[in-house]
């Protein structure tokens, strides 16, 4: 599923868009623990940092929903790719 949304447009917009929950594809394969599909996304620049639109919303990153869901290789990929908790 995700090589073919990223074949039909893998601009920014499209890595980087927020769900209802102000989630992207990176967060969600980095709660679910999805390797490839991390690997998949940081290939095309997907970002490690999104803000929400919504100033009022909690912002969890992307190495943040790995490490509460003990996916520890995803964890360490990112931390590779830059990815830092910055308070």
């Amino acid at each position: 599923v995700v090589e073919r949304l990223l074949a039909a447009d893998s601009s920014k917009a499209v890595v980087d868009a927020l769900d209802s929950r102000c989630s992207t594809a990176l967060h969600f394969a980095s709660k679910k623990g999805h390797l490839a599909v991390v690997d998949r996304l940081l290939a095309v620049h997907a970002s490690l940092y999104v803000s929400p639109p919504r100033l009022h919303l909690p912002v969890v990153k992307p190495l943040s929903r790995a490490a509460i869901s003990g996916h520890l290789a995803v964890v360490n990929r990112l931390l590779a790719a830059g990815a830092a908790e910055q308070e």
